[in-house]
């Protein structure tokens, strides 16, 4: 979806840095499941649809998980900075646990709960 939607570019004012990490990230969970099919399939079709994605993976990043801050335009509330904080679930498995959060009384956090005001 990041790389088929364009919309996405939206989402990520940082879309550069994030497509490139999750490229690497994709990598790096083909280098642990060489054989799986659907991923084979999957790097295919995203080769061959998106130039852009093809070039990121043409250049071999590798990522490991960890924390970082992302910004997030959302089209309801506007910009978003939120905290990321990626951790492996099970290493043979190729899980991951992926946590989003923003500082709290931040602007983030107020949009946030605007979001979630929105939901009930």
């Amino acid at each position: 979806m990041l790389f088929l939607d364009p919309r996405q570019r939206e989402l990520y004012p940082d879309f550069d840095r994030r497509a490139g990490e999750a490229v690497a990230a994709l990598r790096r969970t083909a280098g642990q499941f060489p054989d799986d099919r659907d991923l084979l399939g999957l790097i295919g079709e995203l080769t061959v649809l998106s130039e852009e994605f093809a070039g990121l993976w043409a250049a071999h990043p590798v990522g490991e998980c960890g924390s970082t801050a992302e910004r997030y335009h959302h089209p309801l509330v506007g910009p978003l900075t939120l905290g990321e904080e990626v951790m492996h679930l099970a290493a043979d498995a190729g899980q991951r646990l992926v946590v989003l959060h923003a500082e709290p009384d931040s602007a983030s956090a107020a949009a946030l709960r605007l979001l979630a005001a929105s939901v009930r």
